[in-house]
């Protein structure tokens, strides 16, 4: 997709389109959309483009569980770069930012971070509950 702006949202509203009519539960398909949202907000915030200014986006559903990826171009060089690994940092009351892999750890069952000399990845996975 391209590395603008406007990819989180339809990356959001494609992913919206693709689990609707499969019947994943309206609440579970929030919480993925929510995800996405973060993961591909953080790959253009702090990320880099890859060829052809870009950055994928990607998901499956397999089973009872969502996997969402993105991967930027973007490598861990220092230790300044806390997002490239699995870390979240505590974020003051006040702060206008910073909160984007809290939401994304409490909404996935599980999530992590994978760096190459060449990229990051940064994967969520969700539970999708059918029925109930």
């Amino acid at each position: 997709m391209p590395f603008t702006d406007a990819t989180a949202n339809v990356a959001r509203r494609e992913l919206l389109a693709q689990l609707e009519p499969l019947g994943v539960p309206r609440a579970c398909v929030e919480d993925a959309v929510t995800i996405l949202h973060e993961l591909v907000r953080n790959g253009l915030d702090h990320g880099r483009p890859c060829v052809a200014d870009t950055l994928t986006v990607a998901w499956d559903l397999a089973g009872d569980e969502l996997t969402l990826a993105v991967t930027d171009c973007g490598t861990a060089t220092s230790a300044e770069q806390p997002w490239r690994v699995k870390q979240l940092t505590p974020v003051q009351p006040d702060a206008l930012r910073g909160r984007g892999l809290h939401l994304v750890a409490a909404l996935s069952h599980d999530w992590h971070v994978r760096t190459t000399p060449a990229d990051t990845t940064v994967t969520a996975c969700v539970r999708v509950s059918h029925g109930a």
